[in-house]
């Protein structure tokens, strides 16, 4: 038995008892949310039994986030929350969009699993918009830093007793504990990296304040180590973001501290990543020196290695689109059709949406992601926004709304802005806030 065998075994059991002590968490939405991030990444870092089939098609994993599911909605209904939002009109026309799509496609095992977990997003959503709207954000901040902070102890601990994860070619080596992916454990050390900066944010106490800025940097660290160049990447423009937005509320020493600061990480995660850096500069001068002859879709461009084989498989997929019929076109070929098609996901959201859902599906995709803008935009949080778009950027380059774990983030991210912006329209009648869709009021019906 290997090392991250022998240590899933002994995380089954631990897994149990947060599991118990999650439902007895179930009269209080803070401790529910906590415990639930909890249990979720046990269940996650112990994927070599979690993920396998136990009840028909169901894993451990997906069975446990139906049993969420559920009890999510038993909570909402019991407390009288609000069901309806902003979110729910253009998600439900993106469901009926691949329901209709799979009626012609037939991918119907697909479909149930891809409604689980935009279902599981935005019952999470309102789960978080309910905790905003009856807690403080110091006290948010603390939930999410305590519910995300195993993922980051597993791959510390894992790093001593196994070592990194190295994939012959690959320029760097990852540290990613006993989780089963990268993108996988970059979405826990993102959650954890939103809840101690809400947490360096909203507390005054500067023994807080210390305590959440180290927090900070271990994130950071924890982010540099699992070496998954596309959050590194979507987490840098978003310092940048919060860098640029904050620069005129920052004293004079205070700024050119942080941007020595900010210096400093881009030296060291040049230095980290040198070689995968040199090889990624090289394809864009490949690429531009040459772009009619590398950014085609005929399926085959002739260097599949060009940026870790994304245009290649960029080119594959669009490939299966402008090759199909009237009803592809407009429905696309159903949900995962991309990996059913071609073996592998398409590393590029907006390019699945299309193939997979049509040009009607992606239309309602978009419009999906403007009110989520909106959403997040109108709370005049710019951290929230940032984060969003941390996500968006990752959304170019990899699969974060195939991701459960990063949909966690999203809708954590979602629950709170919309709470803070219903929170300014009841608290401040007279001011002029934007209204978003529909009528907003305190979370209860």
């Amino acid at each position: 038995m290997s090392d991250a065998s022998a240590y899933a075994v002994f995380l089954l059991p631990l897994a149990a008892v947060g599991f118990v002590l999650f439902l007895a968490s179930f009269r209080n939405a803070l401790w529910f949310l906590t415990f639930h991030l909890v249990v979720r990444s046990l269940i996650d870092s112990a994927s070599q039994y979690t993920y396998l089939p136990v009840i028909g098609p169901l894993s451990i994993a997906a069975t446990y986030s139906v049993i969420y599911i559920c009890l999510i909605f038993v909570f909402l209904v019991s407390k009288r929350k609000r069901i309806f939002s902003p979110l729910l009109v253009p998600l439900a026309a993106y469901l009926v969009v691949l329901l209709l799509s799979t009626i012609f496609s037939g991918r119907w095992t697909d479909l149930i699993e891809v409604s689980i977990k935009w279902v599981y997003f935005y019952l999470v959503f309102l789960l978080a918009w309910s905790i905003a709207d009856s807690y403080p954000m110091r006290k948010i901040a603390w939930a999410l830093t305590i519910g995300a902070s195993y993922p980051i102890a597993n791959q510390l601990l894992m790093s001593v007793v196994r070592g990194p994860k190295c994939i012959e070619g690959q320029a760097i080596c990852s540290y990613v504990g006993s989780f089963y992916h990268e993108s996988e454990l970059a979405a826990w050390i993102l959650i954890f990296i939103l809840g101690t900066m809400l947490g360096f944010r909203s507390n005054s106490k500067p023994r807080v304040k210390y305590f959440f800025l180290a927090a900070i940097l271990v994130g950071v660290l924890s982010l540099l180590l699992n070496g998954y160049r596309t959050a590194i990447l979507a987490f840098v423009v978003l310092l940048i973001y919060l860098y640029v937005v904050y620069l005129r509320k920052l004293s004079v020493p205070v700024a050119i501290f942080v941007g020595f600061a900010f210096a400093w990480f881009g030296v060291a995660g040049f230095i980290y990543a040198y070689d995968s850096l040199g090889a990624y500069i090289g394809d864009f001068v490949t690429v531009f020196s040459n772009p009619g002859h590398y950014l085609t879709i005929s399926g085959e461009p002739d260097n599949k290695e060009v940026f870790s084989g994304r245009l290649y498989l960029f080119s594959l997929t669009l490939y299966q689109y402008v090759n199909g019929g009237p009803v592809e076109y407009l429905l696309g070929i159903g949900p995962n059709g991309v990996q059913a098609e071609i073996g592998v996901y398409a590393h590029n959201e907006f390019v699945s949406a299309l193939v997979e859902s049509g040009i009607l599906g992606f239309l309602v995709f978009a419009w999906l992601l403007l009110v989520c803008w909106k959403v997040v935009a109108a709370s005049n949080d710019r951290l929230l926004l940032g984060v969003y778009l941390c996500v968006l950027v990752m959304a170019m380059a990899t699969m974060p709304l195939h991701n459960i774990r990063s949909m966690v983030l999203l809708a954590v991210t979602f629950g709170i802005a919309y709470g803070q912006y219903a929170k300014q329209r009841v608290s401040v009648p007279g001011r002029r806030t934007k209204k978003i869709v529909g009528n907003v009021g305190p979370m209860r019906a």
